[in-house]
């Protein structure tokens, strides 16, 4: 969104077609595999309300809806789950998660009380509404995340994994247990031993597959009573959180400043938001990206102080306005440095404050 920048087209774009197309492709021949988003850019909704910063779940740009829509081969934009990066939430971000619509979030078994010890589901109340989470355990995780890996082991790891799943049908095998298994959150897999790994859990002896959706609609109905949230763990935040702190700070101003009546202009403010929310990603957190934070953090603060600091009144010759009479005129320059078209009022104080003889009324 850099000001007055000249957009140059970005890389990839082969391979970014390949896999959408692939998506769709897998979802069109798959019509029961449900898809569930989350916001867009994959906010760290737990630090942001600690900052007091917001996001939105719903895609930023009907355009953007409208690509998402084709990728899913007409599937609906659900963003009615939520899958804390943190994987442990405060009871005030289940609020405004739920207020978003979210009505089940993924969430560490550790990040729920009372501790249990086969995670599944449970049920929280949110503004007086039950709220379904899925728990994760960490040791499946672990195993999960192994079995799916690129650097060979996956097959190695497999047998820990079913072991572990067959382990709670044998200690309790007179009820059923829901398990919650997801992937690494930044997932990029060997697709030959991710297929082996939904494969063997699902057609296991004593394993079933369920989807997330249907699985709240009817094991959630045996979960007796309500859990409650632990204490949330610390966040770890980035420079980008005080980018976007920083710019949603200034977007009021900035806003007020543009002309939208100016095609750029225009185009500059309803993009901000999307570059704001781009800096709140709980991606950033992530070590192997602190060069790409780093910039992007930058690039953004940077930008927005170019256009508060880019419109200036430029002082007189003599550093002050002489006053001929009641009516005279007062030249006023302003500079504008911005490639776009600015909206401006000038307000006339004095010092001191009240000045014998001197008012002035607002322009209109």
């Amino acid at each position: 969104i850099g000001a007055g920048k000249q957009a140059k087209p970005g890389t990839g774009k082969d391979v970014a077609t390949a896999w959408l197309d692939q998506l769709r492709t897998t979802l069109e021949a798959n019509p029961d595999v449900a898809v569930a988003l989350t916001p867009y850019g994959d906010p760290d909704v737990e630090g942001l309300v600690e900052r007091g910063l917001t996001w939105s779940s719903e895609l930023p740009t009907p355009d953007m809806s409208q690509h998402v829509l084709d990728a899913l081969a007409g599937r609906p934009l659900d963003s009615s789950l939520a899958w804390p990066s943190a994987g442990a939430i405060s009871q005030r971000t289940l609020g405004l998660l739920e207020k978003q619509g979210v009505s089940t979030v993924v969430l560490d078994s550790r990040s729920v009380a009372p501790r249990v010890v086969f995670p599944g589901l449970a049920r929280l109340d949110a503004n007086g509404k039950d709220i379904a989470a899925a728990l994760t355990s960490a040791t499946l995780e672990k195993y999960v995340r192994e079995s799916i890996t690129l650097d060979g082991i996956g097959a190695r790891a497999m047998p820990n994994l079913i072991a572990e799943l067959a382990m709670r049908t044998v200690q309790e095998h007179e009820v059923s247990h829901t398990v919650v298994l997801t992937p690494p959150r930044y997932v990029d897999p060997d697709v030959a031993a991710a297929v082996d790994t939904i494969r063997d859990t699902s057609l296991s002896p004593f394993a079933r597959p369920r989807a997330l959706a249907t699985a709240v609609g009817g094991e959630l109905q045996q979960v007796v009573g309500r859990s409650r949230l632990a204490q949330a763990r610390p966040v770890t935040t980035s420079g980008t959180s005080d980018a976007a702190a920083h710019a949603a700070n200034e977007a009021p101003a900035i806003r007020a400043l543009l002309d939208r009546r100016d095609p750029a202009a225009r185009a500059f403010v309803a993009g901000l938001p999307i570059a704001i929310q781009r800096a709140e990603s709980a991606a950033w957190a992530d070590k192997l990206f602190a060069g790409a934070a780093a910039a992007f953090a930058n690039d953004l603060s940077t930008t927005v102080d170019a256009i508060t600091t880019g419109v200036r009144i430029v002082s007189p010759k003599h550093n002050s306005y002489t006053l001929a009479s009641n009516t005279a005129d007062l030249p006023i320059t302003v500079d504008n440095e911005l490639p776009y078209a600015v909206n401006v009022r000038v307000k006339i104080t004095t010092n001191p404050a009240r000045l014998p003889g001197f008012s002035t009324k607002p322009l209109q």
